[in-house]
């Protein structure tokens, strides 16, 4: 990376889903060091009948119109929407990190029993990096990635998280083991910037370099002109909001 204010620090990466299901509702919440972001889908017979996303923290002033479109899910069946294929709009009319909570949330829309996923990827931009999930402090995941690659566990050695090989071999997975995956893949392709000090860049190309089209923020037009937030990152695990 060279962009301004980062510097490898040899710290891990933090990311915690917390979901909580009830009858007709769920609510759910991503942090990690520079966003929060909050989303409550209500649901009757399997149909979404409103869906909402607030962003607590977010990097940049444009990434709200990103979460809302959340809201753009309302109507479509629980099903349907668990394929963000489905989503009105695709990536660049939304905020990823909104859709990746949402996602999660859709998934476990029908339980009872709330929960939390606690993520680490460390060190954060490391070549070599240990990967864990813990579901409710207990420990459900934990990877070895070399770069892009797997090398531990050894029954997925050399799977890459670069699409499709991802998709194919976690497609493979049971459905609970393919949902941990891919919250796992996200928290891996994020976590470097969690060795970027964000108030040092003034718009939000200068945290990746180019505009990428991987959200409304991030695609041309919108990266070189999204301001940054200042004061919205968080350093360590125990520095996240409380919720």
């Amino acid at each position: 990376m060279s962009h301004p204010g980062f510097a490898p620090s040899g710290l891990p990466y933090h990311r915690r889903f917390t979901v909580r299901p009830e009858p007709g509702r769920i609510e759910a919440h991503m942090q990690d060091f520079c966003h929060h972001v909050r989303v409550v889908v209500t649901h009757e017979a399997g149909r979404i009948v409103e869906a909402f996303s607030e962003g607590i923290r977010l990097p940049w002033n444009t990434c709200p119109l990103g979460a809302a479109g959340v809201g753009r899910i309302a109507g479509l069946t629980v099903d349907e929407a668990r394929n963000p294929a489905n989503w009105p709009g695709g990536r660049t009319a939304n905020c990823v990190h909104a859709t990746d909570v949402a996602l999660v949330a859709l998934n476990h829309a029908f339980e009872r029993e709330p929960f939390t996923y606690a993520i680490s990827v460390s060190p954060a931009s490391g070549r070599i990096r240990s990967v864990r999930l813990e579901r409710n402090d207990v420990l459900a995941v934990e990877w070895t990635v070399k770069d892009s690659r797997l090398t531990a566990p050894e029954e997925l050695a050399g799977r890459s998280l670069n699409r499709p090989d991802f998709d194919d071999w976690s497609g493979q997975l049971p459905p609970q083991e393919r949902e941990w995956a891919t919250v796992l893949r996200r928290a891996c392709h994020i976590a470097p910037s969690r060795d970027i000090d964000l108030d040092a860049c003034e718009v939000a190309v200068q945290s990746i370099g180019a505009p990428d089209s991987s959200c409304l923020t991030l695609q041309p037009g919108v990266a070189e002109t999204a301001r940054r937030v200042r004061g919205s990152s968080r350093g360590e695990l125990t520095d996240l909001d409380r919720i």
